[in-house]
């Protein structure tokens, strides 16, 4: 089944795909969100007018309902994220 959902392009959203903990730092919160709720229904790619921000919550919530694969950065950003956290978790 999961097959046939389209994979999330790595730079089709504007700015290239947010890969680091301090790029993700550095997004907007509440455009982060409101890229979420609007890839919840698979709408259609935003278009260049959107920020970075934007654009990576829009990737995430379209991925999260089913509307599309993980691309390699979303995958490469939950590995370092997931490291992070266990490292801060074994230090304290």
């Amino acid at each position: 089944m999961n097959a046939t959902l389209p994979c999330a392009a790595a730079h089709s959203v504007r700015g290239a795909p947010v890969t680091t903990i301090a790029e993700l730092d550095a997004l907007d919160n509440n455009e982060m969100r409101e890229g979420y709720r609007d890839g919840r229904a698979g709408e259609l790619e935003p278009g260049g007018n959107r920020s970075r921000s934007y654009g990576h919550g829009w990737r995430n919530r379209t991925v999260d309902g089913g509307h599309r694969l993980k691309n390699d950065a979303q995958v490469a950003l939950a590995t370092v994220v997931d490291r992070n956290f266990s490292n801060k978790g074994n230090s304290e």
